[in-house]
């Protein structure tokens, strides 16, 4: 039997990890037309979702609240600023805005549904569970740091 805790921190883990690596465009493009860190969010947020349907509900603290707040606000407002521009723009314009719109979104609530449930998942587990969380993302920088360094060092002769 797979301990479900587990495999979810393993998951999140590993996310962290990964996240170092997301402002790559070669990483992003590596499956193609949906940008990978998309397609791990997503999954990441689907594997959160079905352990959260095990319990009564997520709880959403205050200053959780208006970090949200904060993060879908300015979004919101820029929606609508764009809804009204696409109309008296060119093409050109028109054209960016529907290409790149629609994946800025869906990052955006990805990033916002992965925030609720990880807090929710974060109260649940001890504080040492939370720090080997913690060491998965440093051991991605520390990782990306020692890439730099190679090619740092193998091209200066």
């Amino acid at each position: 039997m797979v301990n479900v805790k587990k495999f979810i921190g393993l998951a999140i883990g590993a996310y962290f990890f990964l996240a170092v690596f997301y402002q790559y465009s070669n990483f992003q493009r590596a499956l193609g037309t949906i940008p990978l860190s998309t397609i791990i969010t997503s999954f990441l947020v689907l594997v959160l979702i079905f352990y959260h349907m095990r319990k009564e509900h997520i709880s959403i603290g205050y200053n959780d609240k208006l970090l949200l707040i904060g993060m879908f606000l300015p979004l919101y407002l820029s929606l609508i600023s764009v809804l009204i521009t696409i109309f008296t723009m060119d093409l050109q314009y028109q054209k960016y805005v529907w290409d790149s719109m629609l994946s800025r979104v869906l990052n955006l609530t990805l990033l916002g549904l992965f925030f609720i449930l990880t807090r929710s998942y974060l109260y649940s587990i001890s504080d040492n569970q939370k720090l080997k969380l913690l060491n998965y993302y440093l051991g991605g920088i520390y990782f990306l740091i020692a890439i730099g360094l190679w090619q740092w060092l193998s091209t200066t002769d």
